[in-house]
């Protein structure tokens, strides 16, 4: 396996598993980035042949690569075995499916060299949907120590996990990723890093998700917020100067069908609002599919209705709004 020589600018963490339609545009939008130097180093946690042999080829042709393969462990464990990798000051990070926009590995090391009260920094970041359709542009504030604050009070943290960079000493200092957090670990990440220091953003999109209708199973929404609110708890916990309590459980079971159902039904919706929240006609077909999964949520037959409106009446809400 190659390697590069000298410590480079960033290191760049990717958790994979699967995701083989995904892998080349996303790694693609990493290894095209201009200006500073980089190391990738990519965790495969356990994929596929398929998989597993195209991220093999893909470090055998670019020596900024570095392969590490593990058994499946889950994302939190793939990315502590990354980070402990990473040989940069900066950790840059990227998930499978989302694409960095050109430029923005400079920019993000320029806001976060810009001062050394910085101790993580990200991007406006752009939510597309599954057919690549523009839905929300999530957007954070200028100000650093503005951005700290309303990320400590108000719960406002960077747009997306992937579109985040820290300084490598903030984080270990934080302690890093938590094996415990099997969920909303960047949550609580983020939270111990603010502890330390400013949270930068860039004031322009540099980087997009793409909404997958299946990505996020009612069990694991679920599971989600649980981790969140507990990443608060820890938070409050320290500043008692008390233990973290203990974790929430995690029931090791398939979700049902209702469960599988709704949850389908809720990401159709969402996708279809958001579209329609832009006047954008696409959406009543997302909303027309979500009152086929789940015909008993009139929420979704209002929000329907309303996309038919005739669009002379509208007034389209503005990107970045939240939709209801």
């Amino acid at each position: 396996m190659h390697c590069l020589t000298n410590t480079p600018d960033a290191s760049v963490v990717v958790g994979v598993y699967e995701g083989l339609d995904q892998l080349p545009a996303s790694m693609d939008s990493v290894l095209t980035q201009a200006g500073p130097s980089f190391e990738v180093i990519v965790v495969n946690d356990g994929s596929g042949p398929a998989s597993s042999a195209w991220l093999r080829d893909l470090a055998a042709r670019d020596r900024r690569v570095r392969l590490i393969e593990q058994d499946n462990a889950g994302l939190t464990a793939a990315l502590v075995r990354g980070c402990g990798e990473a040989r940069a000051p900066i950790i840059i990070r990227q998930d499978v499916g989302d694409r960095s926009a050109p430029g923005r590995f400079q920019a993000l090391l320029e806001a976060i060299h810009a001062s050394t009260a910085i101790a993580m920094v990200s991007s406006w970041v752009r939510h597309l949907g599954p057919r690549g359709e523009p839905l929300v542009t999530v957007r954070r504030g200028i100000d650093p120590e503005e951005n700290r604050r309303r990320l400590l009070e108000h719960r406002e943290g960077p747009p997306c996990h992937g579109a985040t960079a820290f300084r490598r000493d903030a984080f270990e200092q934080a302690g890093g990723y938590r094996a415990k957090f099997l969920y909303a670990q960047d949550s609580d990440l983020w939270l111990r890093l603010a502890e330390l220091g400013g949270f930068a953003c860039v004031q322009r999109v540099l980087y997009e998700c793409t909404f997958e209708l299946e990505g996020i199973s009612a069990t694991r929404q679920a599971l989600q917020v649980a981790f969140g609110e507990y990443a608060h708890a820890c938070r409050a916990a320290r500043l008692a100067g008390a233990d973290d309590p203990p974790p929430p459980e995690v029931e090791s079971r398939p979700a049902t069908a209702e469960e599988r159902r709704h949850a389908r039904a809720a990401a159709l919706y969402y996708v279809g609002a958001c579209l329609d929240a832009r006047a954008d006609v696409r959406g009543r077909g997302y909303l027309r599919r979500a009152i086929g999964a789940q015909p008993s949520r009139l929420r979704t037959w209002a929000r329907w209705m309303w996309s038919m409106r005739p669009r002379r009446w509208t007034e389209s809400i503005q990107e970045g709004e939240q939709v209801s």
